[in-house]
C-alpha cells in the first residue's frame, strides 16, 4: 500500500471519491443476485425486475442525502450487514472532514500531515488533492456529507478563497458545514476571516495535536 492509501479521495478528476466501500459491495451483491435471477427464470421474464435492480444499484452508487440526518445508501447497507451494531454506529458517528488545497498552491506536504493526523485520531478524512476550485471543494463536502472543510492556503489568496467557499456553502444551504484552515496568513487578516465565518485558522507553528483537539471539540460528528 502507498503512503496515502489510508486517506479517501474526493472531488472530480482522478482523485477518486464516491459513497465508499460499502456502496461498492452493495452494487456487486445486487449484480450477483441479478445474474442468478436471470439464469433461473429466463431473460424475458426477468426484464422488469432487472430494471428495478438497476435503479436500486444507481441509488446506492449515487448515495441519498436528506436535509436532516443526511443518510446515504452506503451507510444503510454497511449498517445492515454489520454483525456488530455498536461497531456500525461507532463507525457512522465519526467526524467526517474534507481537507482541500484550493487555487494554484502546489505545496501539499503540510496538508497531508494534517490529514493523516486527523485520520489517525479516528476521523474520516477526504483529501481532495491539489488545485481544487471552491466549487469542487463545496461539491465534495456536500456529496461526502462532511461536517467540516479544512482549507490549506499558502498562496496569499486566502481572503478570496475562504470567502468563496463560505459563499457557495450558503448558496447550497450547507452553512452548517464548519470551515477552518491554515497556512501563511497574516495576523492582520484574522479578524476579517473570523467575521466572514471561518471558525479557526492555524498558522505555522501549530501542532497536529492542537488541530486534532480543536476539531474534536468544535465539530460535530455525522450520524
Amino acid at each position: 500500500m502507498g503512503r496515502w492509501d489510508g486517506l479517501r479521495g474526493g472531488g472530480d478528476g482522478d482523485q477518486g471519491g464516491g459513497s465508499g466501500l460499502a456502496a461498492t459491495r452493495a452494487i456487486h451483491r445486487l449484480m450477483g443476485v441479478t445474474v442468478l435471477y436471470v439464469s433461473f427464470v429466463g431473460e424475458r421474464k426477468a426484464s422488469f425486475q432487472i430494471w428495478i435492480m438497476v435503479v436500486v444499484c444507481f441509488a446506492v452508487a449515487r448515495g441519498v442525502r436528506w436535509k436532516h440526518g443526511r443518510l446515504r445508501c452506503g451507510q444503510l447497507f454497511r449498517c445492515e450487514w454489520s454483525a456488530d451494531k455498536e461497531v456500525c454506529m461507532e463507525a457512522e458517528s465519526r467526524i467526517r472532514v474534507v481537507i482541500a488545497k484550493p487555487g494554484l498552491d502546489g505545496h501539499d506536504r503540510g496538508v497531508k500531515i494534517v490529514a493523516r493526523a486527523l485520520r489517525d485520531a479516528g476521523m474520516e478524512v477526504v483529501y481532495t488533492g491539489l488545485h481544487q476550485t471552491p466549487e469542487q471543494i463545496v461539491r465534495t463536502a456536500i456529496q461526502e456529507d462532511a461536517a467540516a472543510v479544512g482549507l490549506s492556503v499558502l498562496s496569499g489568496a486566502h481572503m478570496t478563497l475562504f470567502a468563496k467557499v463560505i459563499e457557495l456553502l450558503a448558496e447550497h444551504d450547507a452553512s452548517d458545514i464548519v470551515v477552518f484552515g491554515g497556512g501563511i496568513i497574516p495576523e492582520a487578516d484574522m479578524p476579517e476571516l473570523e467575521r466572514m465565518g471561518v471558525a479557526r485558522v492555524f498558522t505555522p507553528g501549530a501542532t497536529t495535536q492542537e488541530i486534532v483537539e480543536w476539531v474534536r471539540s468544535a465539530i460535530p460528528s455525522r450520524v
